[in-house]
């Protein structure tokens, strides 16, 4: 496995506020592109299987972040799906 290092420069704006999520309610974690290197995440946390959920969302400023920088973390954060092989000893 390849790991990356960056020395990005990245603020996280946070809300102080959680909002718990009720167990009726089906959640989905949504991400929006503000515009100009803003992006709005809004996402699910719990401290452990058992205990309550609650919604969190953070608005993340890549601004000083550079282009070069931007496509690395993209490619160190894709997911790239293969196919699967057989393999078959003989």
């Amino acid at each position: 496995m390849v790991r990356a290092v960056f020395s990005m420069v990245v603020t996280m704006t946070q809300i102080a506020q959680l909002r718990v999520i009720p167990d009726s309610e089906t959640f989905s974690a949504q991400t929006k592109y503000l515009g100009h290197k803003k992006v709005e995440a809004v996402f699910s946390i719990r401290r452990d299987a058992k205990a309550p959920r609650y919604e969190k969302r953070a608005t993340f400023d890549f601004g000083k972040v550079s282009e070069e920088e931007l496509y690395l973390l993209a490619m160190y954060s894709a997911k790239v799906k293969t196919p699967t092989f057989e393999i078959h000893a003989s």
